[in-house]
């Protein structure tokens, strides 16, 4: 178990990449069901997480609100997916200079890999606890 700790300690610290989250695709289960082992820091890391920019996706806007989307296609092809992910021809239109809020946001995008490496895990993210479902 301290091997398995060292090693995870060792990602978060000098490999904090997505890329790293493709060591857990087969095993991250079986890490989970030890129940041993410290898994905050990789959950809080850029293992899991990672923020996309890509200029073919908007980046600024007037509308401020958070959107959560599915994305179950591989990662590679997410930067050509734009229009699969935002379907919505009006959500981001164009800016109205007309408008009475002349508020221009950055738009931040957030991948989370984590569903990809744990199908039959549930997370939950407010309490921190992890149930093991067949």
């Amino acid at each position: 178990m301290r091997a398995i700790q060292i090693i995870i300690n060792y990602i978060c610290r000098y490999q904090n990449n997505f890329v790293s989250s493709f060591l857990f695709l087969k095993n991250f289960g079986a890490i989970v069901e030890k129940g041993s082992i410290e898994l905050n820091e990789i959950l809080d890391s850029e293992v899991f997480h990672f923020n996309f920019d890509y200029d073919g996706w908007i980046s600024n806007h007037t509308n401020d609100e958070s959107y959560t989307r599915a994305y179950n296609k591989s990662i590679f092809d997410l930067r050509q997916s734009y229009r699969e992910v935002f379907p919505e021809e009006d959500l981001f239109g164009p800016i109205d200079d007309d408008k009475e809020s002349s508020k221009v946001y950055k738009i931040n995008f957030h991948v989370n890999l984590l569903p990809s490496v744990c199908d039959h895990f549930t997370i939950h993210h407010k309490t921190g606890s992890i149930d093991y479902h067949e």
